[in-house]
């Protein structure tokens, strides 16, 4: 018996000290920072993150082995450059205080582009795996970037346009609709060059980018039944008003009739049709299979990016059976989804043992088996959905939150506990004002509004307020969003949403501010300095300038001498050259001081800029070079400063002039862009500029240095001035360059500063 216990004994803890010591050898786990373009209700994510873990898991890496921290930039909802700094900021001080990562895995276009452009900054250069790309010209490039690879998000657009042809029988027209956003327009421009596919129809082209959703909702109901609409986006109109996907298929759905086809599988299921379809589940799970290989030592300089997309036709029985569509007219292979199930094919298996038994049994036995099988299926999915939540939470640099309809915390994930240091158990059944004491007036008067909006049952977001509610009494700042939930009734049950500790956002904003006072103090003193040390400078200079000019003009009587005529002339040209530029710096300075208003009133740029030419003109007709003004006719004015215009294009001109060598070629020509804005392009042909140094010739004296440059006069202060004037009158200066060959600046003033209808001048006055 002891020896029976013993042998027990030890076949029960064999596993166990076996487990021990494999626990002990077992490696540390590999670290992955994703980066996602959006945000996490975006409807391609969590698609992407099953098979992103799915494909860790299936090439050995188990969970445990695995940390995967996953970023949100939510460009969508948030674009800008602004968003974008603020994101970087943010991952800069996350990574910091992070121990360090073995791969970054990005998702989708912005990510890629934010990732590659802070690649061997911020991201340290490490490897980098991309997926769900759909800028293929910039993905297929990486495979001359050794230390990236990745997956083409590519769209079947023509087998998809072949589709459309076949099935829409009733009409030769189809359109197509998309967004006023990045993505959405390199689509469109995808359908221009393969539309050529189509043998019978045309597809007229209805873009965000041009539309309202009210202009678009009037177009779409204009849109017969028997035509079709292929959607690639409705996510931003032309106004920055922006829809969800699932917002925008409503959309588009409520206003017309016609059959809808997409070319990505998220849409499926809600009223869409159709199409060839991208899979982002296949695009998360080739890129973690890319990644695990370089986690296993593989170089990504020996990983080819994966240039084909993995995409399948798949279709809505559904939506097939409203239009008349059926199953034979679909190409061979395609999917079908909701499609009806014949009883003799979903039980064809048990037929011969239901045979020999009576048919109540067979009933019976037959509905507990399907019974079991949903249940079973239910709860996977409920597993796997809870999974995926802990998943997220875990991951995340935020955290989750729920409260029943009396506000009070029914869920905390457990970042909130990290973060506070409060007890998670200690929060539930408390309201947010009992457990997040506001700690400033500002604060305290935000929470009114919030308040106002949990009574009014409103979704909010990126709620900010200060709060002393840390474990150890130290304040700090929080944002988070919500949305209410409402049961199958509409009654409302409470709400749920994201939190965010952002003290160390607020403190930096708070460091940038007091920054920026001490550099505008800074700034006024070196005004104050330039503008004393100018008079200072400008009283002996007139009376050199003068003093010179007399004894060149020989007002007094003959020099007597003809090289003291000539030193007086030299004497009088720097006394002049010199008090020019002191005149420059003066004006540099007050207009970064913002000493400087416009007085504004209605110009005629036609005559400034012909006024301008005339000024110049001696010095193009000395350096032999041709200023060209192609004006158009009935130009609108502009309301600004006339001075100061003047003062802008003459710096422009005298350095296209200046920089152009004899013979060369100035031209000026004005146009009205397609958004409005007015745009006045000066164009040479003179030396040109390398395109590192666009940025430095805007900075204040600065100067590119080459043997070239060295060769003409100034300090640099002329297009600097011109930029300040330009952004002071709301518009901006737009340079093109190619050294050797010349260059192109472009001064955009917005449409709103022009005045559409032409003024005339009647009895000294103006009128319209």
């Amino acid at each position: 018996m002891i020896s029976a216990a013993i042998g027990l004994a030890i076949l029960f803890l064999a596993p166990v000290l076996d487990a021990a010591a494999g626990g002990k050898a077992h490696a540390a786990p590999k670290r992955v920072l994703m980066i996602s373009s959006y945000h996490p209700s975006f409807p391609t994510f969590f698609d992407q993150i099953q098979g992103v873990r799915a494909g860790f898991r299936d090439t050995g890496f188990q969970n445990d082995e695995i940390v995967l921290d996953i970023e949100f930039m939510d460009s969508k909802r948030f674009a800008g450059r602004e968003q974008i700094a603020r994101f970087a900021e943010t991952l800069a001080h996350k990574i910091q205080q992070s121990p360090p990562y073995d791969v970054i895995v990005v998702a989708d276009d912005n990510a890629l582009r934010f990732a590659l452009k802070n690649h061997s900054g911020l991201l340290n250069n490490l490897p980098m795996v991309f997926l769900g790309v759909n800028n293929r010209d910039l993905a297929v490039k990486q495979n001359e970037n050794p230390k990236v690879t990745g997956v083409v998000e590519a769209i079947s657009l023509s087998d998809t346009l072949r589709v459309i042809e076949k099935l829409t029988k009733q009409s030769d027209s189809f359109f197509v609709v998309g967004a006023g956003n990045r993505t959405s327009q390199a689509n469109i421009e995808t359908f221009k060059q393969e539309k050529s596919v189509l043998t019978r129809m045309t597809g007229r082209v209805l873009s965000l980018y041009d539309f309202t959703y009210d202009e678009l909702a009037e177009r779409l109901r204009q849109i017969p039944a028997t035509s079709a609409i292929l959607l690639f986006s409705a996510y931003r109109d032309k106004e920055g008003a922006t829809k969800s996907y699932q917002e925008g298929l409503a959309f588009i759905r409520a206003n017309t009739s016609a059959p809808i086809y997409t070319l990505w599988e998220h849409g499926m299921g809600h009223g869409v049709l159709g199409g060839k379809l991208i899979s982002h589940f296949e695009q998360g799970y080739a890129a973690a299979r890319l990644a695990s290989r370089i986690l296993n030592g593989t170089s990504p300089a020996d990983l080819p990016v994966i240039s084909e997309s993995p995409n399948v036709f798949t279709f809505d029985y559904k939506v097939m059976r409203k239009h008349g569509i059926s199953v034979s007219d679909l190409p061979a292979g395609a999917k079908v989804i909701n499609s009806p199930v014949a009883i003799l094919d979903r039980y064809k298996n048990l037929l011969p043992w239901l045979a020999a038994f009576f048919l109540l049994q067979s009933i019976v036995i037959g509905f507990l088996i399907v019974n079991i099988r949903h249940r079973r299926k239910a709860e996977k999915r409920a597993h796997a959905s809870e999974a995926r939540f802990r998943d997220l939470a875990q991951s995340s640099s935020d955290w989750f939150w729920e409260m029943d309809q009396n506000f009070r915390f029914t869920y905390l994930s457990e970042r909130y506990e990290e973060l506070s240091g409060h007890k998670i158990a200690d929060r539930i059944g408390t309201t947010r004002q009992i457990s997040e004491n506001t700690s400033t007036p500002e604060s305290q008067a935000a929470w009114q509004q919030h308040l106002d909006d949990l009574i009014n049952h409103r979704p909010f977001k990126n709620f900010e307020y200060g709060s002393n509610a840390t474990s150890d009494g130290s304040s700090r700042w929080v944002r988070i969003s919500g949305v209410p939930i409402f049961d199958n009734n509409g009654a409302f049950v409470g709400y749920r949403g994201v939190g965010s500790d952002i003290r160390k956002e607020v403190e930096a904003k708070q460091e940038i501010t007091r920054a920026r006072e001490q550099a505008e103090m800074s700034n006024r003193a070196k005004s104050e300095f330039l503008a004393h040390m100018s008079h200072e400078l400008r009283t002996p200079l007139n009376g050199i300038i003068g003093f010179s000019e007399m004894m060149k003009k020989e007002l007094l009587g003959p020099l007597g001498q003809l090289k003291y005529k000539e030193y007086a002339a030299d004497i009088s040209d720097a006394g002049t050259h010199l008090l020019d530029l002191l005149n420059e710096i003066l004006d540099l300075s007050r207009i970064e001081a913002g000493f400087v208003n416009l007085e504004e009133s209605n110009v005629s740029l036609e005559d400034v800029i012909s006024a301008t030419v005339r000024w110049t003109s001696g010095t193009a007709n000395a350096r032999t070079v041709k200023v060209l003004s192609k004006l158009p006719p009935n130009l609108p004015f502009l309301r600004g400063d006339e001075r100061r215009l003047k003062q802008l294009f003459i710096n422009l001109l005298a350095n296209a002039i200046k920089f152009t060598g004899p013979g060369g070629r100035v031209s000026i020509k004005a146009e009205i862009s397609k958004n409005g804005d007015l745009r006045v392009d000066i164009t040479d042909n003179g030396i040109g500029i390398a395109e590192k140094h666009l940025d430095l010739i805007r900075e204040p004296f600065g100067r590119v240095e080459s043997s070239q440059v060295r060769t003409f006069d100034g300090v640099g202060l002329g297009l600097s001035i011109a930029d300040k004037i330009i952004d002071m009158h709301g518009g901006r200066l737009d340079i093109h360059s190619i050294e050797g060959e010349g260059t192109r600046v472009s001064v955009i003033f917005p449409k709103d500063r022009l005045i559409r209808q032409r003024l005339t001048v009647i009895e000294g006055k103006q009128g319209a």
